[in-house]
């Protein structure tokens, strides 16, 4: 019998969705959501107005406001948005069905959000892969979420496609995302202190993106960096589809987490190879190395910048990559990942 499926306090439906590297839990919503539990019942009004922004029909939902009517209308309630220290994304301890809940970065408050998702007795997390396999800092602190996470990739966007022909790109490699120093001054006090204390000597979450901007001028000739540097964390004006179809690699970085970023999908759907390390992450992917991607030692920018020295030199390896690559992403898609979370909920047990 097919579980019924209910989100709480979707707050993920304001996202700019031309933006939301989460883009699958809108696709999951509008097709395998059916009950829609607002703690606050007067935000009725604004969640129908922004479903028909959407243009989702809001009458093909249940709303319920108590824990009693969640009960009656829903086997599986899912928290989309992470932060459970915040009241709209706290789970709720009454519910008796299946509950799931979205760690997101999880470096906000870790200690105080584990013991929230702890004492809700939720069931299982969602992740950008198998945190629990691959992150010594999530293994610390989700202990008692050891075997209870659902992998799901960040996925990429419709608007990731290939436009330009290979053979017309820039060959270089192009360094796109944010760099941010582990300690970052525009979080709230305490915010991040079990994050600082768990990597007290690490200067920058993804230190090979820091390695390229400290190297931009003695690697210029094979990597081109778009990359902001400090004090700048990021650059929101830049348009990715555009940056990733005029380059034919793009280097990735998992960061301290150890989680494939959204660039991972985005990059290889837009065409463009990927140049990431040798690790267990993307394999788990499915994604072999120097078959779907150049892999280089993990944290050696040295290994890294070598890599794409030699690989400049074998254009027709490189074309099979990419062909290689091309072949698996499609099933990366936000709709193709909605369809395989909804399938891994149906085959859970409380």
């Amino acid at each position: 019998m097919k579980k019924t499926i209910a989100v709480q306090n979707p707050q993920f439906l304001f996202a700019d969705q031309g933006r939301n590297f989460n883009g699958y839990n809108l696709a999951f919503f509008k097709k395998y959501v059916s009950v829609i539990y607002l703690s606050k019942p007067w935000h009725i009004f604004r969640y129908r107005k922004r479903l028909k922004t959407l243009g989702v029909e809001p009458d093909r939902y249940q709303f319920v406001y108590t824990l009693r009517s969640l009960n009656h209308h829903a086997d599986v309630l899912l928290g989309f948005d992470g932060e459970p220290y915040h009241a709209h994304s706290a789970p709720p301890k009454g519910f008796q069905g299946v509950k799931i809940w979205h760690v997101m970065d999880y470096t906000s408050h870790t200690s105080r959000a584990a013991k929230i998702l702890e004492d809700a007795n939720v069931n299982y997390l969602m992740g950008y892969t198998r945190h629990d396999l691959f992150c010594d800092f999530f293994k610390k602190h989700y202990a008692a979420f050891e075997g209870k996470v659902i992998d799901v990739p960040f996925g990429y966007r419709e608007q990731f496609q290939k436009i330009i022909p290979f053979d017309q790109r820039d060959k270089r490699c192009v360094a796109i995302g944010a760099v941010n120093p582990v300690n970052d001054p525009l979080c709230r006090p305490g915010e991040l202190h079990d994050y600082i204390h768990f990597y007290p000597t690490i200067q920058w979450t993804h230190q090979i993106r820091r390695g390229i901007v400290e190297q931009e001028q003695a690697f210029k000739s094979h990597v081109k960096s778009l990359l902001p540097n400090y004090p700048e964390t990021k650059d929101g004006k830049l348009d990715h589809v555009q940056e990733l179809n005029r380059y034919q690699l793009f280097v990735n970085d998992e960061g301290l987490l150890n989680f494939p970023p959204a660039r991972t999908y985005e990059g290889m759907a837009c065409g463009s190879v990927m140049v990431a390390s040798d690790s267990p992450i993307y394999r788990h992917l499915g994604l072999i190395p120097d078959h779907h991607y150049i892999a280089f030692k993990q944290n050696d920018l040295h290994d890294f910048y070598q890599k794409i020295v030699a690989i400049s030199g074998q254009p027709d390896r490189l074309k099979k990559i990419a062909a290689h690559a091309a072949e698996w992403i499609p099933q990366f898609s936000h709709t193709a990942i909605a369809d395989r979370l909804y399938q891994q909920i149906q085959n859970l047990t409380p």
